[in-house]
């Protein structure tokens, strides 16, 4: 997390020197916006990790509420984890969940019919 922090301390940087100098070649440009779109790709990928990784470890482990604000961790505040409790417990949440198993065990039976049906044709030939 702290590599992140730094890279996008350091495009900062070169934004500003941007503005400073204001002769940048066409290349440079490319070049920071690329910098600039892989950086925040990073971040938005190690949050999603964090936040799976707080969730298997705080909210999952725990039976209520009550109990997991006991078990608050250290590097996230208060006021956040009640902010991702109140998320994890939301109705539209619960529902995306029952969906995607759905369509999950849907699309795991329709595959392996389909792999039956393709082995039962190869015994034919």
């Amino acid at each position: 997390m702290r590599l992140c922090v730094l890279l996008i301390f350091w495009i900062g940087e070169r934004w500003t020197q941007k503005r400073i100098y204001g002769n940048i070649s066409r290349v440079n440009m490319i070049l920071l916006k690329l910098e600039k779109k892989w950086t925040l790709e990073s971040v938005q990928a190690a949050w999603r990790k964090h936040k799976s990784i707080l969730k298997k470890e705080y909210f999952d482990a725990y039976a209520n509420d009550k109990t997991r604000m006991q078990h608050i961790p250290e590097d996230v505040p208060a006021s956040q984890f009640k902010e991702l409790l109140r998320y994890w417990n939301s109705q539209k949440l619960q529902v995306h969940r029952l969906w995607m198993k759905a369509v999950t065990k849907t699309l795991f039976e329709w595959s392996c019919s389909l792999l039956d049906f393709l082995l039962s044709c190869l015994r034919i030939f």
